[in-house]
């Protein structure tokens, strides 16, 4: 199993590199999910407020403690 990036230009997926391993007429299956958009990550910046980004830290922090422990 691989994972390539590509491109979708005219109802057409391009790979960005090579794919080596197939033969030719090979049939394959994809699993296709879109790449986040940059904006869209920059809008999440700044959207939570200083006392709800410590409570966010600190109940994930727990959450790896206690699962650290059961291990």
């Amino acid at each position: 199993m691989m994972t390539v990036e590509a491109l979708y230009e005219d109802h057409v997926l391009k790979p960005l590199v090579e794919l080596s391993g197939l033969s030719e007429h090979e049939r394959v299956l994809l699993l296709v999910c879109s790449r986040p958009r940059r904006d869209t990550l920059r809008q999440l910046i700044g959207g939570l407020s200083s006392l709800e980004a410590t409570a966010m830290r600190n109940a994930i922090d727990g959450e790896f403690e206690r699962v650290e422990g059961d291990w």
